[in-house]
């Protein structure tokens, strides 16, 4: 039984104060207080430490299933809880061991009682909340144990949203607009699109005035196809395909003001290049929801405006969270409509997963932290890239909060998962809040596992099919004088996370903070965001009055565009895996941990991957004129980081490890080693796929190993193995343009293999020796020996590869680290060594 007499304070769980929070009473000591608390994985089992601010990388993630909580670690939190009166809700216990999360409930006053505080209760613009001063403590037994308790500061957070802020929009302001500009609409209409250019304006007027204005005074969704054909009436015209590809495209539902630069997702994904052959088949996108809901009606309006099918959507329930339109903002409820909206529409054929968090009962961050939990556990549906809209700055976050979400973070990496984040709508400065004292970054952009997403102003030709200018969104003259309230592309510094390995080659511009920075830059990539430029929604049943964009919208996209990337990857994984070249045990070939692609691997900008954004700024208008970045010509910046993408390039270049024709150009392999080595001189740990071209040597010497093993010469078969595997190793170093050394690989073979040249023999040979009988033993001797031999063989050859693929040589080669790898290698190599065994047994002369 463990004493828990003595309790320290909870590293990361002091209360942050926000400005504006006062404090309303206390806690009735008899209500019960739902909370959770968040374990650490089992250490057991974690092949890194366990340092969250660094930056673990890797270019191929294995991990199928989440490192679970060591059973020793739960019996004392179970223990803990009985102690205390906390008693455990989980309904499942194998998913809460995996999650990490476990729940409880309890009296407020035994809460109190087990982390030593005292409960309260707190109101942030007009919104109540439960939370405590100070730290909570916890036993000195689970110092280490327990990485954070959530739900007892259920802060609503600030501006948690990321800026949509859609609900002090003037509806009948803006749809009086419309009618008032229609006039200079139909007349750009008329220069257009020849065949109309006689009509009468006026009369055109008149016309569209009666059909739209009826639709917005009553509030009723007026779809593609039904002003289509009411059009006709108007103008009939013989040239059908003219009508629907020009006129239409120009009509009063997408172009009118405040529509008139507006784009639907599937035209700006087609001036971005989006690659037109995989659109998101077999892949699944998450969307994060903390509040709010969607119509799938509204959906559904959407989609039969564009004349696309609607797409699988489903909805996962998180903390009891459920899908109901917010009845007190409807700007939580439009975050939702368009991430599902446009991720959907930017990757047709992918299945959209809505991750519904309980934000109203859980708070902003305990759901926020659930929710992500939640998908990076998901093990149904499987999501391989995940959008994130909401955000706050990083000051607004526990420490123990943000530590433990970026956490979920890296293991959602290590299975295969990309993140997106919107960068946020304020700018440089991070936060509309005057109380803030210095500019901020928002997390979870900030976070080094996560892509952080800016914005662009992208304007447009006539007929939506090429960018004409591309700026930082962030221009008085599209922002200001159509919009009621600012916005700025966010970008800047972390206060928090220090400089990725990746990122540290950059040609990074001096903070606003302070001259050089030596955290992390945000953001990485950009997209259209401004909301002049941006998407026609739908919402409760009506054309929302005004595009819907922000930073918000650059998330789904990316994730979109990243959905049909891995549709990509994974079908030439797959043609691979059927020709040999890659290991069968490979689960998936999602791209997972982008970062290091997107900065160093291939040099994705410098290839084409990327568009140079040239012009603008990022101040949040009415701000300190000094706190902004500026956009820099060929460069990272503050703003835009790498830019907007080319999605096709972009495909070529994140799928050109499956091309056969690059696997076999010596100068790619130079630049992947080059890049690998600097990622294992961050984490010696990691390791790496054996390149296939590298594989396929391995899998040969192997073959001859196992083939020499069955040849019955006592004493010269061992030494004809050796000589094997000296020259597979001689192979290697051609390929990696290495100098060979026969004496030194030798002693290094021996000093990691040793004699270790048989091994048990396994199930796969069992039923074959049984056949063998009278002469077993001379046949077993041989097989061992042909399988042992092949082991050995065949984790020699992945461990040297390895080692070389990462940049190093023989001079720094560790035998030691390599023999701990050696027995790993050997071990996972059995299965289908001893079903080549049998083959080679079968065919094998005197058998």
């Amino acid at each position: 039984m463990a004493d828990f007499s003595k309790f320290v304070p909870l590293v990361g769980s002091e209360h942050v104060r926000i400005s504006g929070e006062k404090k309303t009473g206390g806690v009735d000591l008899e209500e019960i207080v739902e909370f959770s608390m968040y374990l650490r994985a089992d250490p057991a089992k974690l092949n890194t430490g366990e340092d969250f601010f660094s930056n673990l990388a890797s270019d191929l993630f294995m991990n199928e299933e989440p490192i679970p909580v060591a059973y020793d670690d739960y019996l004392l939190i179970r223990e803990y809880a009985e102690a205390y009166n906390l008693e455990q809700t989980d309904p499942e216990m194998e998913e809460a061991m995996q999650a990490k999360v476990f729940n409880f409930r309890a009296r407020a006053g035994d809460v109190n009682n087990a982390f030593k505080t005292k409960l309260v209760q707190k109101t942030l613009n007009n919104t109540e909340f439960l939370s405590y001063n100070g730290f909570l403590s916890v036993p000195q037994e689970l110092e280490e144990i327990i990485i954070g308790v959530f739900g007892l500061d259920d802060s609503p957070g600030t501006d948690a949203h990321g800026g949509l802020e859609f609900d002090k929009v003037d509806s009948e302001a803006l749809q009086e607009k419309i009618l008032e500009n229609l006039e200079r609409l139909l007349k750009f209409l008329g220069d257009k699109v020849p065949e109309l250019g006689d009509l009468d304006p006026a009369e055109m007027l008149e016309h569209f005035g009666r059909l739209i204005k009826p639709s917005l005074k009553d509030k009723q969704p007026v779809l593609f196809k039904e002003f289509l054909d009411r059009s006709r009436t108007v103008f009939p015209t013989d040239d059908k395909e003219l009508f629907e590809r020009k006129f239409l495209q120009q009509s009063l539902i997408m172009r009118g003001i405040p529509f008139k630069y507006a784009h639907t997702v599937p035209e700006i994904t087609q001036m971005n290049q989006f690659p037109e052959k995989y659109l998101g088949k077999g892949q699944t996108i998450g969307i994060i929801s903390l509040f709010g809901g969607y119509l799938k009606s509204d959906l559904e309006l959407y989609f039969r405006a564009l004349d696309m099918k609607m797409p699988e959507i489903e909805m996962v329930s998180v903390d009891r969270g459920t899908n109901d339109l917010s009845e007190k903002s409807d700007s939580y409820n439009l975050e939702n409509t368009l991430d599902i909206a446009v991720a959907a529409a930017a990757a047709p054929e992918a299945k959209i997963v809505v991750y519904c968090a309980n934000g109203e009962k859980m708070g902003f961050f305990n759901s926020f932290i659930n929710a992500v939990q939640a998908a990076v556990n998901d093990n149904v549906n499987k999501p391989s890239t995940v959008s994130i809209s909401w955000s706050d700055t990083e000051m607004n976050w526990q420490l123990g909060q943000l530590k433990a979400l970026n956490r979920i973070f890296w293991e959602g990496v290590q299975k295969g998962i990309t993140f997106f984040a919107s960068s946020g709508n304020y700018g440089a400065r991070g936060t509309n809040s005057p109380m803030i004292s210095k500019p901020q970054v928002r997390f979870p952009a900030s976070s080094p596992y996560v892509i952080a997403c800016s914005g662009t102003t992208t304007l447009s030709d006539a007929l939506r099919q090429n960018i004409v200018e591309e700026r930082v969104f962030n221009d008085p003259s599209y922002v200001m004088e159509k919009m009621p309230f600012p916005m700025a592309s966010g970008g800047g510094y972390s206060s928090v996370f220090l400089r990725p390995l990746w990122q540290a080659d950059e040609d990074l511009p001096e903070s606003i903070n302070q001259e050089k920075s030596p955290m992390r830059a945000v953001p990485d990539v950009t997209f259209n965001a401004n909301m002049i430029t941006g998407y026609p929604l739908y919402l409760r049943g009506s054309l929302y009055p005004v595009p819907v964009g922000g930073t918000s919208s650059s998330a789904p996209v990316w994730a979109a565009l990243i959905a049909r990337i891995n549709q990509a990857r994974n079908e030439m994984g797959k043609k691979l895996v059927k020709a040999n070249l890659l290991p069968a045990e490979i689960p998936h070939f999602n791209i997972g941990y982008l970062h290091p692609r997107i900065y160093n691997q291939l040099k994705l900008k410098n290839l084409g991957g990327f568009r140079d954004i040239k012009q603008g700024h990022n101040l949040f208008p009415g701000l300190l004129k000094w706190e902004k970045y500026d956009a820099r010509p060929e460069k990272w910046d503050g703003c835009t980081g790498m830019g907007p993408p080319n999605g096709t390039r972009l495909l070529e270049l994140l799928t050109a490890e499956f091309d056969p024709e690059f696997l076999q150009n010596r100068d790619n392999l130079k630049e992947i080693i080059k890049v690998r080595a600097m990622l294992r001189a961050h984490n010696p740990d990691d390791d790496v796929l054996v390149t296939p071209y590298a594989e396929k040597i391995i899998r040969k010497y192997t073959l001859i190993t196992m083939g020499v093993g069955l040849v019955p010469l006592p004493l010269l078969d061992l030494a004809a193995i050796a000589g094997v595997q000296v020259k597979m190793i001689k192979t290697l170093c051609e390929l990696y343009e290495l100098d060979f050394r026969s004496d030194l690989v030798k002693t290094l073979i021996g000093a990691v293999a040793g004699t270790a040249t048989t091994v048990g023999i396994g199930a796969p040979l069992a039923g074959s020796l049984l056949k063998l009988v009278p002469f077993v033993g001379n046949v077993l001797g041989a097989a061992s020996l042909s399988v042992g031999a092949g082991a050995t063989t065949y984790a020699l050859g992945k461990i040297f590869s390895n080692h070389f693929a990462y940049g190093g040589t023989f001079l720094d080669f560790n035998p030691s680290q390599a023999k701990l790898q050696f027995n790993a290698e050997k071990e996972a190599s059995l299965n289908w060594i001893g079903t080549l065994a049998n083959s080679l047994i079968d065919k094998a002369p005197g058998f």
